[in-house]
């Protein structure tokens, strides 16, 4: 969040301050150690590592909040200038009352390294700070884009899905009304699925092939002798899945694979291992549709939602050869 003129995609939080704080803790800390360890055979070790305490964290906690503390009044150049012209006050107050108050002379060398290197690691914690907490955010930012882009996907899956359910019993309709009865249970519970499981990120494999199972008995009652679609399954069928992925490639297999006579021939096979999962779907489908046949939205839908779900865990691979489609899924749980 930005405020003020602030043009950076940086702010001032909680986390930031406890984090830089803990960062100059430890630095300061080891600075103290590796400083006494250097001068261990002096009497005055002790004294050495509290001077340098008192010589390294004010300063250094001075340049860290400078930096933070104008980010939204001046641009970077201006800022570094000011905390070096800031170093020059605490080199005068350094030279002037934390030396002879531990009876030290400073050197060149110690003057040299509270000028120039303190300033510089004090601004190069700002910047560390503040490129964490940018990443944090960022992260977090992308995480919700890619809920919402998922719930845009999954939004897609149920009107087209009740589209093609009803467009089955209605041509069912038009030729057999008793017939029709059975088919509006099976409709029904393919709905539940649909408006139940589509609310949940993840739902059983077996509520997904309970679903086509459904969807299948609507297809059937189309033309019983030229409709055939069977489903083979091997392995744990409680894994979770997302809701109407399976069931996106069953259902782009009956819109393309309808021939103008009514013929329908879907094979599903499922193969549940511990190290992979496997989906695939085939389907016979008219020559002349084999040339147009491309990316539709069902499987654009299946695609995008794999990449989101499963990042770098999945692929999807189609074919096309002699008159039968092929669609396959692998993830990696």
């Amino acid at each position: 969040m930005q405020t003020g003129n602030d043009e950076h995609p940086f702010d001032v939080t909680n986390d930031g301050t406890a984090l830089a704080a803990i960062g100059l803790v430890a630095a300061l800390v080891l600075w103290a150690v590796l400083f006494s360890a250097y001068r261990f055979d002096r009497a005055d070790a002790v004294a050495v590592s509290a001077a340098t305490v008192l010589l390294v964290v004010p300063p250094l906690v001075s340049y860290y909040w400078l930096m933070e503390l104008t980010k939204s009044r001046l641009s970077l150049a201006p800022r570094i200038l000011a905390t070096y012209g800031l170093a020059l006050v605490w080199l005068a107050l350094q030279r002037a009352v934390i030396y002879p108050a531990f009876g030290f002379v400073p050197s060149m060398g110690e003057s040299v390294t509270n000028f120039a290197l303190i300033p510089l690691f004090g601004v190069a914690s700002w910047f560390a700070v503040r490129g964490f907490l940018y990443r944090k955010r960022l992260a977090r930012a992308l995480e919700l884009q890619a809920q919402t882009e998922l719930r845009l996907l999954d939004a897609q899956l149920a009107p087209h899905a009740l589209f093609n359910m009803l467009n089955t019993v209605y041509s069912v309709l038009l030729t057999d009304h008793e017939k029709a009865i059975p088919l509006f249970l099976a409709m029904s519970e393919a709905l539940r699925h649909v408006i139940d499981r589509t609310r949940k990120r993840w739902i059983p494999l077996h509520d997904e092939l309970d679903f086509i199972d459904h969807y299948a008995v609507l297809e059937r009652a189309r033309n019983p002798e030229r409709v055939a679609i069977t489903i083979k399954t091997n392995g744990d069928l409680d894994v979770p899945v997302p809701p109407m992925l399976l069931a996106t490639l069953f259902e782009n297999a009956v819109k393309h694979g309808r021939f103008p006579d009514g013929t329908l021939e879907i094979n599903i096979s499922v193969s549940v291992a511990e190290t992979q999962m496997q989906f695939e779907v085939t389907n016979r489908f008219p020559v002349p549709e084999q040339a147009g046949r491309g990316m539709g939205i069902g499987q654009t839908n299946v695609r995008n939602r794999l990449h989101l779900l499963y990042p770098q865990k999945s692929a999807f691979r189609t074919h096309a050869e002699e008159g039968v489609y092929r669609a396959t899924i692998d993830i990696a749980p």
